[in-house]
């Protein structure tokens, strides 16, 4: 029996790990396993940076934003647009009334590879536990998504989120929702929010992931310190 030497046993090494990952890719392609998708490699994109100051004011104000932040995303095979929309700032000086700011996230995404298709969309919000998010549910617009589960940012929590899966192994996707960031803190304190919006796809060999975050910064005014 011929003795390997070390390279040869580095390659078999390596042969061993692809082929069942291989198989369990074209078990769960075929509909025959189920379970959790396992994901080849996971890309985190450069993060999106937006600062708003924070009113100074004890009167009730309403102030209109209306700006974007949006980040691209391409390869060989997929093309991703995602935003974050920053409608208005309304300011409630209203005991127990929190004063809020409307955000609306958006996805929209499309395979240019045939052999490919979107698997799921996650948003992800972290946040500090002196605000709050809170989902409108009735805003929500999603095209060859599926909703799966859904959590709160309540006051208590440091996270919220939204799960999708595509339908049908969908090569392209969009998803649009509504977000009320709610505050009940004076002016000059400062409230940041991350959002991590996570897309998942298939390049015709393997699941891939890439992560795009937006940080969104509410600035104390130090003028009410």
């Amino acid at each position: 029996m011929k003795k390997l030497n070390g390279r040869e046993i580095k390659a078999f090494f390596v042969l061993s790990i692809m082929v069942p990952v291989g198989l369990l890719t074209t078990l769960r392609l075929s509909g025959i396993l189920k379970g959790p998708t396992v994901i080849a490699e996971t890309m985190t994109l450069e993060a999106i940076e937006w600062e708003f100051q924070r009113p100074n004011c004890s009167t009730f104000l309403s102030v209109d934003i209306f700006d974007v932040v949006e980040a691209f995303y391409s390869d060989n095979v997929l093309g991703a647009n995602q935003k974050v929309h920053i409608w208005d700032y309304v300011n409630r000086p209203i005991e127990l009334v929190p004063s809020t700011m409307t955000v609306v996230l958006e996805v929209n995404s499309t395979m240019t590879d045939q052999n490919g298709f979107i698997e799921s969309v996650d948003v992800v919000l972290h946040k500090d536990q002196l605000c709050r998010v809170d989902w409108i549910h009735t805003s929500f617009r999603y095209e060859n998504l599926s909703l799966v589960e859904c959590m709160e940012g309540y006051m208590w929590k440091t996270e919220a989120y939204i799960k999708l899966t595509s339908t049908k192994h969908s090569n392209s996707i969009y998803l649009s929702a509504r977000i009320t960031w709610s505050f009940s803190t004076p002016s000059n304190q400062t409230h940041q929010l991350n959002v991590f919006s996570e897309l998942t796809y298939y390049n015709g060999t393997a699941y891939k992931k890439i992560i795009q975050p937006f940080q969104l910064t509410f600035l104390g005014n130090a003028g009410n310190e």
